[in-house]
């Protein structure tokens, strides 16, 4: 600013001095100027809450900039100013303040919280965005405990999809700051020569040029070659889902494209075409390195779109249950080898293995969830526990049967291109996993069995054996490592001591129930006293004791019928009635209450088919026939009874 011009007095009062500014527009002019585009900012402001306007006003503070002649954004001058502005296109490269009008209506003061929404850009706007998503707004609708009318599952589908928009955010950020950043020439010398042949011809005659445009071309050889071995490793210790494939692709495309948009600066052009112009070994190793980085972008965006068809099943592995993962499990097979079938890149025997050990992955971690999501293992109800576990079982077999029935219809519909993978990688965890599950099956099934003990406290000696229970379970509970955990070799050692305690356990119960049976004093309470071990006992071995005791008691029960016959054959004329009751009835009573006496612990042994087939049985059989038509006698006492034409038959049972 130069001061100039004279102070001018017209009779009024004294005037200021004029100043003027370099551009000759004087501090008068500029007021005008200001004082129009204020008018056209409030115009715009109050169109905007009027609703007639774009709905989104942003104010930049930052030091202005236009675009050159190549197309780079360079500043104009050193200050930052603060401005509106309202078109689309331009480039904010310091703060930013944003107010976005949510009801296209307009805005009202009485409603202004939910009408308008406002927010700070500072430096990068994805790392913007991506604070405000996933560490702001996810937060706070996770721990949204309302929903009003929405539907639960609605809600569940609503944060999965916000969940993944952070992710998505946070993988994109991550690319741009961890992407290869190409060394840039010095400033003087992009200034110094334009993009015309002549001028990289110049510049390559100039030796100090030439030489740092090399050092700059081979430093970028140097970070492309390790871009393009980067593999798609997995950190150790980690079991990434598919989930982290397609971010994976997503990462790597975003990698080259950064590169791309690189190579188009003035820069960057400027290197390479002086280098080109000198024939240098780093412009013939850069033009080698420039085919295979087309193919790794080419594949990279291949892998993406390819990839991105899977999401839904993704998702159905990330967010659903183990029978859900069932029951969608042949249209993620389906879905797999079709694009197996049609990709360019991605349908190769190496790139199928690392998806389906990501699968493999994601399963196991699904089953883990569901198997602690009612809670701890052993506070859980031990038969919905041991149905999870079962379920997970069965999705590791099916899982292995799809994979086994697809390999052999893309082998038989196209032997030019079968599906080929290393099976050992993919299917090893989850086998191993499902051993493990199948282990912790039987030894909760054996806890359950052994705790339904604690309800039939009423017989006598249990108690004993259910304190060594008891002892044998918490010496399981008391290990400090994960049930789950299937790489913990130490509980393969500890499940086999389990098995030998509860073994031990067996013996002692064997012998509780070989001394109950012992001395059989009547046979309907040894038949009770069996039903109820039956009913409590349920493991292999213990039935077998179990059952073999049926053929001890029947024998006893031979005992009875011989006792009953001779009673019958001792009484049969002069039946032993009670007091004053008449002979016919008292004859009645006392030939049913010998008939009951074998007719119903009979009923309950033939429930034991494997019992009334041996051979040993038909002997009683015959004798509990012949007790029974023995005792029709009391049909003939009886001219006039009503059951005589039935005892002709032979089927009398005594009334």
């Amino acid at each position: 600013i130069s001061p100039g011009g004279t102070s001018i007095n017209h009779g009024f009062r004294s005037a200021a001095p004029i100043h003027h500014f370099q551009d000759g527009r004087s501090l008068r002019d500029r007021g005008v100027c200001c004082g129009k585009k204020l008018i056209v900012e409030k115009q715009h402001i109050n169109a905007f809450f009027e609703g007639s306007a774009p709905g989104a006003l942003r104010w930049s503070y930052q030091v202005p900039e236009e675009k050159n002649k190549d197309g780079a954004w360079v500043q104009k001058g050193t200050k930052p100013v603060l401005a509106l502005s309202h078109q689309q296109g331009e480039h904010v490269s310091g703060k930013c303040l944003f107010f976005v009008r949510v009801n296209p209506k307009g805005v009202n003061e009485k409603t202004l919280e939910t009408d308008l929404a406002v927010g700070e850009i500072q430096g990068s706007a994805l790392e913007t965005i991506k604070a405000l998503v996933a560490d702001l707004y996810l937060p706070i609708l996770q721990e949204q405990s309302s929903w009003g009318k929405m539907p639960v599952d609605h809600a569940k589908e609503f944060l999965a999809g916000a969940g993944k928009m952070a992710n998505i955010l946070a993988e994109a950020a991550s690319c741009l700051q961890g992407g290869v950043g190409l060394k840039k020439p010095d400033e003087r010398h992009v200034s110094q020569y334009d993009l015309r042949p002549g001028a990289f011809t110049q510049a390559a005659n100039e030796p100090e040029v030439a030489h740092h445009m090399e050092e700059c071309l081979t430093d970028w050889c140097s970070k492309v070659e390790q871009l393009l071995i980067q593999a798609n490793a997995i950190p150790p210790g980690e079991e990434p889902g598919p989930d982290t494939e397609i971010e994976y692709w997503r990462g790597h495309m975003a990698r080259f494209n950064s590169l791309s948009e690189q190579l188009k600066s003035r820069e960057c052009r400027l290197v390479l075409g002086v280098t080109g112009m000198m024939h240098s070994p780093a412009s013939k190793r850069w033009k080698g390195l420039e085919l295979k980085l087309s193919d790794a972008a080419n594949e990279a965006k291949d892998n993406v779109r390819y990839l991105g068809t899977l999401d839904k099943s993704f998702e159905v592995l990330r967010e659903g249950g183990p029978q859900q993962i069932l029951d969608s499990l042949h249209s993620l097979m389906q879905a797999v080898m079709t694009l197996y079938k049609i990709a360019r890149y991605y349908g190769t025997p190496q790139r199928m293995t690392t998806l389906f050990c990501k699968i493999t992955n994601q399963m196991i971690r699904s089953c883990k969830k569901a198997i602690l999501e009612p809670g701890k293992i052993w506070d859980q109800q031990k038969g919905k526990l041991i149905a999870n576990m079962q379920v997970c079982v069965k999705l590791c077999e099916a899982y292995k049967q799809q994979y086994i029935f697809m390999r052999d219809t893309m082998k038989a519909e196209t032997p030019e291109k079968p599906f080929e993978m290393d099976e050992r990688a993919v299917f090893l965890k989850f086998e191993l996993f499902a051993k493990r599950l199948n282990k912790l099956i039987e030894m909760f099934t054996t806890i359950h069995q052994f705790s339904s003990l604690e309800q039939h406290t009423h017989i006598a000696g249990l108690e004993g054996v259910l304190k060594s229970f008891h002892g044998i379970v918490d010496d399981v509970k008391r290990k400090p490592y994960d049930l789950l955990d299937y790489t913990r070799n130490q509980f393969d050692r500890d499940y086999l001591e389990f098995n030998v305690n509860v073994h031990d356990l067996e013996i002692s119960l064997q012998a509780f129930i070989n001394n109950s049976f012992e001395n059989i004093t009547s046979t309907d309470h040894a038949l009770s006293l069996l039903a109820q071990f039956h009913a409590i006992l349920q493991r292999g071995a213990l039935k077998q004791e179990l059952d073999s005791k049926y053929q001890v008691i029947f024998q006893h029960y031979a005992h009875d019928l011989e006792a009953v016959q001779a009673q019958y054959e001792a009484y049969k004329h002069k039946p032993p009635v009670p007091r004053n009751a008449p002979p016919i009835a008292g004859n009645i009573m006392w030939s049913r209450q010998l008939l009951r006496r074998i007719e119903e612990p009979m009923q309950r042994f033939a429930q034991n088919k494997m019992l009334m087939n041996m051979k040993e049985s038909k002997k009683v059989i015959k004798m509990y026939n012949r007790v029974c038509s023995n005792s029709c006698y009391v049909c003939n006492l009886l001219n006039d009874w009503p059951c005589t034409e039935y005892c002709r038959g032979g089927q009398c049972t005594l009334g």
